[in-house]
């Protein structure tokens, strides 16, 4: 998983920038996502905890720009990493 260790704040400082990480301060939630984090680490320690979590968001990030690029929200497998659905995304 070093991979994605290196990358969870990147991919949240995206989400955020989407507008599927949300909040401030000590309350913050990532769309879909039962659970409010105080801070980056509990977001960090619950995506390691979590490794699909991440994947979703980072799809989700991924959706969003292809949205607002004008294309096909899913490539046309219909797939994000081979795994998610829109559905399961939430980006139907």
């Amino acid at each position: 998983m070093g991979h994605v260790t290196s990358n969870f704040k990147l991919v949240l400082a995206e989400a955020k920038v989407k507008g599927i990480l949300r909040g401030g301060g000590a309350s913050w939630t990532i769309a879909g996502v039962n659970q409010t984090f105080r801070n980056t680490l509990e977001m960090i320690s619950f995506l390691e905890e979590n490794p699909d979590e991440y994947y979703k968001l980072a799809a989700k990030c991924i959706c969003v720009t292809r949205k607002k690029l004008k294309f096909p929200t899913l490539p046309p497998d219909g797939y994000i990493y081979k795994k998610f659905t829109a559905r399961e995304l939430g980006v139907e």
